[in-house]
């Protein structure tokens, strides 16, 4: 079987498919008639977020000086994945608002993933022209990872840390590090850019030990 290709067991059954995915998902198929199979339009994932619908705009909820980011972050997963949580994941962050809650609806059909305001990336600024972090800074290498880590948690329906043993959310951590290492080391690769070179569980780790120094001082601030 080719990748990436749906294949159904009888004619019928394939248009009855097809009439389905077509209602629901306008634009996400394509049809191959020889020999009756169903090519998935990867290209329908990488709509802007702004654009209302998308599966980007229906995912990223992070405010619209943070979401551009997270897209950003998503693309360096592989498209197949992409497609599998296009509709299964949804990213908040409490940048813009002072509070917020999450209906139940999404809370039971979603998985839902927070990120601090504390580690997303700068942008440009226009008021003050100030440049924003490239995608070869730490800072937004870092980022990156953290966004691939948590889909890999998603991605391996790992448990909640309340519901298991210190050694059983290790071995879970350890497992979500390496799939986005891979993840990201992936893109990286197919990107061929000389100034950009792959990811380590190092720089890692030492770009967390800054989070974890900037998280303290917030704290203490706060108090």
């Amino acid at each position: 079987k080719k990748p990436n290709t749906i294949y159904c067991g009888g004619r019928f059954y394939l248009l009855l498919y097809i009439k389905i995915k077509w209602l629901k998902y306008p634009h996400s198929i394509t049809l191959n008639l020889n020999p009756f199979v169903v090519m998935i339009n990867y290209d329908s994932l990488y709509e802007s977020w702004s654009t209302k619908g998308s599966y980007l705009n229906i995912m990223l909820d992070c405010g619209e000086k943070y979401n551009e980011s997270v897209s950003d972050a998503l693309k360096y997963l592989p498209k197949s994945i992409l497609w599998k949580i296009r509709n299964k994941i949804v990213f908040f962050s409490t940048g813009k608002y002072d509070a917020f809650r999450i209906d139940r609806a999404t809370a039971k059909e979603k998985e839902i993933i927070f990120l601090s305001e504390r580690i997303l990336p700068k942008r440009f600024d226009r008021n003050s022209h100030k440049e924003a972090a490239s995608e070869g800074h730490s800072e937004v290498r870092y980022f990156i990872f953290v966004v691939l880590h948590e889909v890999a948690h998603a991605v391996n329906k790992d448990l909640s840390p309340l519901l298991i043993t210190k050694q059983e959310n290790n071995v879970q951590e350890e497992k979500a590090h390496k799939k986005a290492l891979r993840w990201f080391n992936a893109h990286i690769e197919k990107k061929n850019n000389k100034y950009l070179n792959p990811l380590t569980m190092e720089e890692v780790r030492e770009e967390q030990k800054k989070q974890e120094k900037l998280m303290e001082k917030f704290y203490e601030e706060g108090c």
